[in-house]
């Protein structure tokens, strides 16, 4: 088993901590998400809104081919948007 750190940042800021027996990113969130995976992600693994996901402070742009290692830390950050 592995333990990653998620760091959502949205209205509030949760941490959670992670426990998976995968590495692979895409199927660690689906894991963590569920059904609402599908509705932040395509396919392909590209973010569908106005998120960003950081592993390890580096912004990546698709979470499909991302190998985790232990301890590393997920941030999920919610765009600012308006008019």
């Amino acid at each position: 088993m592995h333990e990653y750190q998620l760091i959502e940042f949205n209205s509030d800021r949760k941490k959670n901590q992670l426990v998976s027996n995968k590495s692979n990113l895409q199927q660690v969130l689906a894991e963590f998400y569920k059904e609402n995976l599908e509705k932040m992600f395509d396919e392909n693994g590209y973010s569908k809104g106005y998120i960003s996901v950081f592993v390890n402070s580096e912004q990546i742009s698709s979470i499909k081919e991302i190998i985790l290692s232990p301890n590393d830390e997920v941030c999920i950050v919610s765009s600012i948007s308006g008019g």
